[in-house]
C-alpha cells in the first residue's frame, strides 16, 4: 500500500503540475493575443485542460478522501485495492495528458487549422436566412411526426428505457435535431443585430428544452454550452450578468431533470437508491458518479485482464455500422461501455453503458501506445480547431462549429465513443448542408495578408 499510495501522490503532483502550468500558459497567451479574460476561458487548450483538472484530479482526490466503496459504483473495497487501482489510473492519465500537450503545441496543426476553408454566411440575404431556419424547423417537426408521440411520452415517463426505446431510431432522432442547429443559427445572428430583443434572445435560451423530451441531457448541455460560447466570442464585452444567468439555467435544468429521472427509474439497476442505500450522501454521490466517470475507469483496470479483451481499434471500424439503420442491420456492435457495465453490473438494464474515460477507451484498444497516439492526435486537432477559429474569427460559420466542437468535449472526455463520434458527424452534416445553403456553395480560404485587426485580435505565428 505504501508503494502505491507514493505513485498515486507522484501522479496527483506531477499532473496537477503540467496541467497548471500548460493551461495558464494557453490563457496567457490567448489574453496576448487580444482575447478577454472571459473568452480565454474558452481557449480550446484551456477548456480541456480544465475539465481533464476536474477527472484526473478533483475526482482521485475525493476518492482518496472517501476511500471506502470508491473504486466501484458504491461497492466497497479494500484500502489497498483502491491505492493500487488508483495508481495504474493515475499513471495512464499522466501518460494521456503529457501526449495531449505534444499534440497541441506541434506547430504543424496551428498551419492545418490556419489552411482549412470556411463558408461566409455573415452577410447573407434575411429572406434566404428565414427560409433555411424554417426549413429545419420543418424537417425537426416531420421527425417529430414520424416518431410517433406515443413513443415521446413513454421516454418522458420512463427515463431509464430510453436505450431501449430509442434502439433503431437514431435517423428519425437525426432529423429532430435539426430545429438544434436552426437555434443555434438563430443565437448568431441575433447578436449581430443592432438592437437585441432580451424576450427573443431568451425565447431562443429556451427553444432547447424540447430536447429533454428524449431524454437527451447531454444534447441539451452541449448546445446550451454552445450557445454560451457563441455569446463570449461575438460579444465584444459580455456581461457577467448573462454569462451568470445562463450557467445556473444549464446546471439547474441539467441537475432538475436528473433529480427527475432518478426518482422515476426502476428499482432495479445501477441507477435506483437501492443500490446506494448505504452510501453516505448517496444522491450526490450518484450524481458526481454520472458526471465524472473515473471510477468506472479504475474498475475497468481491475477487471480487464480477467473479463475484457483489447479492441484493437475494431470500434472504429465498427462506426459504421451504426450509419445502417437497425431494421436492416440487426446485429449492432456492442459499445465498449455496455460491454464493461455487462462485467460490472449483470443486472442491469440491457444496453445500458458505463463509460470509463477516454483514457480508459484508448487503453482498451492499443494499450498505453494506444492513450499516446490517441492523446496526441486530439490535442493536434483542438489546436487546429483553436487556430481555425483564431484565424477566422469574424465568420459566424466557425464560430458555431467551434462551439458545437468545444460543447460536446466533455462527451468525448467521459469516453463514450459510438454516440461521442456520431454525434459530431450527424451536426457537422447539419452544418454543412446550412453553411452551403447560405454561401451559395462557395468555401474561401483567407490569406494572411488580407487578415484584419477590425475585431480587436491580433495574428501571431505562435496561434
Amino acid at each position: 500500500m505504501d508503494y502505491n499510495f507514493m505513485v498515486c501522490a507522484f501522479s496527483l503532483v506531477a499532473l496537477s503540475a503540467l496541467i497548471i502550468v500548460s493551461a495558464s500558459g494557453w490563457y496567457k497567451e490567448a489574453i496576448a493575443l487580444g482575447d478577454s479574460r472571459l473568452r480565454a476561458c474558452f481557449n480550446a487548450g484551456f477548456f480541456f485542460s480544465l475539465l481533464y483538472f476536474l477527472m484526473f484530479i478533483v475526482e482521485p482526490v475525493l476518492i482518496l478522501l472517501w476511500r471506502e466503496g470508491s473504486g466501484y459504483f458504491l461497492i466497497p473495497m479494500s484500502t489497498e485495492t483502491i491505492y493500487s487501482l488508483l495508481s495504474k489510473a493515475l499513471l495512464y492519465g499522466l501518460a494521456g495528458y503529457v501526449s495531449f500537450v505534444l499534440g497541441y503545441r506541434l506547430k504543424l496543426f496551428r498551419k492545418i487549422g490556419q489552411a482549412l476553408p470556411y463558408f461566409s454566411i455573415n452577410r447573407v440575404n434575411r429572406s434566404l436566412l428565414i427560409a433555411v431556419i424554417i426549413l429545419y424547423f420543418l424537417v425537426s417537426i416531420f421527425g417529430l411526426y414520424l416518431y410517433g408521440i406515443d413513443t415521446l411520452l413513454y421516454v418522458l415517463s420512463h427515463p431509464q428505457t430510453r436505450i431501449e426505446t430509442l434502439a433503431g431510431t437514431g435517423y428519425l432522432f437525426f432529423a429532430v435535431q435539426f430545429y438544434l442547429t436552426a437555434v443555434l443559427l438563430m443565437y448568431a445572428y441575433h447578436l449581430d443585430s443592432h438592437k437585441q430583443s432580451r424576450i427573443w434572445g431568451l425565447f431562443l435560451w429556451l427553444l432547447p428544452l424540447t430536447v429533454l423530451t428524449f431524454g437527451g441531457r447531454t444534447h441539451l448541455m452541449e448546445i446550451w454550452l454552445g450557445m454560451l460560447i457563441i455569446y463570449v466570442f461575438k460579444e465584444r464585452r459580455p456581461n457577467f450578468t448573462q454569462i451568470l444567468t445562463s450557467s445556473l439555467l444549464i446546471i439547474s435544468t441539467t441537475g432538475l431533470y436528473f433529480i427527475y429521472r432518478q426518482f422515476v427509474t426502476s428499482t432495479q439497476g445501477i441507477g435506483s437508491f437501492s443500490d446506494i442505500e448505504d452510501a453516505p450522501l448517496k444522491f450526490l454521490w450518484s450524481i458526481r458518479h454520472t458526471l465524472v466517470p473515473f471510477d468506472n475507469f479504475m474498475a475497468y483496470l481491475d477487471v480487464f485482464q480477467s473479463n475484457l479483451n483489447y479492441q484493437y481499434g475494431s470500434p472504429f471500424i465498427d462506426i459504421l455500422h451504426y450509419i445502417i439503420p437497425g431494421d436492416i442491420f440487426h446485429l449492432t456492435p456492442l459499445e465498449p461501455g455496455v460491454e464493461l457495465a455487462q462485467v460490472l453490473y449483470p443486472g442491469i438494464l440491457e444496453g445500458t453503458g458505463t463509460p470509463y474515460t477516454i483514457v480508459g477507451f484508448l487503453h482498451n484498444n492499443f494499450s498505453l501506445p494506444g492513450i499516446i497516439v490517441g492523446m496526441f492526435f486530439i490535442g493536434g486537432s483542438l489546436r487546429a480547431l483553436n487556430s481555425y477559429l483564431r484565424y477566422n474569427m469574424e465568420q459566424n460559420s466557425v464560430i458555431i462549429i467551434y462551439s458545437i466542437v468545444m460543447g460536446r468535449l466533455i462527451i468525448v472526455l467521459w469516453g463514450v465513443f459510438y454516440s461521442g463520434v456520431l454525434g459530431y458527424a450527424q451536426f457537422f452534416l447539419q452544418f454543412i448542408i446550412v453553411f452551403a445553403l447560405l454561401s451559395g456553395f462557395k468555401m474561401r480560404k483567407k490569406v494572411i495578408r488580407d487578415y484584419t485587426v477590425s475585431s480587436g485580435y491580433k495574428f501571431n505565428e505562435s496561434i
